[in-house]
């Protein structure tokens, strides 16, 4: 019995072997056929570039169909309205809005850049400017703004953008019922350079900015442009180049030399502060003026201040003569005198150097 289930194991295992070989030499034949791929397949990708050696192939480009993020920049600017669409926004602005109570503010904020800007609108109290901003604003097409929810009285509408000072509207009386108009409030441009002027009391100051240069043959500094600048709206000057520019700034209430830097895509911002005026008194004492002597002309020249006056002459009849509104520094004064007002060839000079402080008026003596 053992012997005859051993053989016919030997049996089984040798029909397994023949019937492995069968399947290894056995010729296949061709193969079916692949069904055709769809009309709108793409092509088959080839192997493509082989990658040098020691560096890895490129990433593959994003597939097809996919919406990849993009990278964040600046907003793009509104299309403009057409006339039409201008006219519409303008009538729907100018109208007293239904189920609204009190008085309404409206206007407009211009942009260089941009027919519909983005920008912050508020209303400002022109007794208290300091006072909460009581408003609801409203945005309209184009740029244009409502402002509703606030008392009657004397406003300011305030507009700023990012990264740049605020622009002012005129001063405008809102009364119950009625639309008040603010007019148009214009950004200043990017790479201007606007501020405000204030006197030594923190006070916004009517005054004259000049922006100064040098002439491109002499290099002696000189005024390039002036612009005037207005409480509560300030003032704006184009730059007549990029980089560090110098304001020369006069005022009633006293000078000022501001310097900055400006760029191609901010505005640069100017808080100028005033400082007093100088003035220079020149006289004559001792016997020349109990015997008659008189003042005929006094001249300043500034030595090393800046330019605001570089050559200032007053006449000063009597015994003494003052020129102000001089800034800091150091002048050359020429005082021009008589013995005897009754022999005007008899006339002579008398030059000092002096030096003026903000706010101190300094003394030139002229000598027996």
């Amino acid at each position: 019995m053992r012997r005859g289930a051993a053989a016919v194991a030997a049996c089984a295992v040798a029909a397994l072997a023949a019937w492995a070989a069968a399947l290894v030499l056995q010729d296949p034949g061709p193969a079916p056929p692949s069904p055709p791929p769809p009309p709108d397949a793409p092509p088959p990708a080839g192997p493509g570039p082989r990658a040098p050696r020691g560096r890895r192939p490129p990433p593959p480009p994003p597939p097809t169909g996919v919406d990849l993020p993009r990278a964040p920049g600046p907003p793009r600017p509104s299309a403009p309205l057409d006339e039409e669409e201008e006219a519409a926004a303008e009538e729907e602005m100018l109208a007293y809005p239904g189920g609204a109570s009190g008085p309404v503010v409206v206007g407009r904020v211009l942009s260089p850049d941009d027919p519909d800007p983005d920008c912050w609108v508020a209303l400002e109290s022109a007794e208290e400017p300091a006072r909460p901003d009581p408003s609801v604003v409203e945005t309209l097409p184009g740029g244009r703004f409502r402002l509703t929810g606030f008392a009657p009285g004397r406003y300011r509408v305030r507009a700023r953008a990012d990264g740049a000072p605020a622009v002012y509207s005129r001063e405008i009386v809102a009364r119950d019922g009625r639309v008040a108009d603010a007019g148009v409030l214009r950004l200043p441009r990017p790479g201007c350079i606007a501020g405000t002027v204030r006197d030594a009391d923190g006070a916004e100051v009517e005054a004259r900015v000049h922006l100064l240069g040098r002439d491109p043959a002499s290099l002696v500094p000189r005024i390039v442009s002036s612009v005037n600048s207005i409480p509560r709206q300030g003032f704006a000057v184009e730059p007549h180049e990029r980089g560090e520019f110098a304001l020369a700034v006069e005022a009633d209430a006293g000078w000022a030399i501001h310097r900055g830097t400006t760029g191609p895509e901010a505005v640069a911002g100017a808080e100028v502060r005033l400082r007093p005026w100088g003035a220079v008194r020149a006289g004559l004492g001792g016997k020349d003026g109990a015997a008659g002597a008189r003042l005929s002309r006094v001249e300043v020249e500034a030595l090393d201040a800046p330019p605001l006056g570089l050559a200032t002459r007053r006449p000063a009849l009597g015994l003494e003569g003052t020129v102000g509104r001089l800034p800091a520094g150091r002048y050359r004064v020429t005082v021009r005198w008589t013995p005897d007002p009754r022999d005007p060839s008899a006339a002579r000079t008398h030059a000092a150097e002096v030096v003026v402080d903000a706010g101190r008026t300094a003394e030139v003596l002229v000598p027996r």
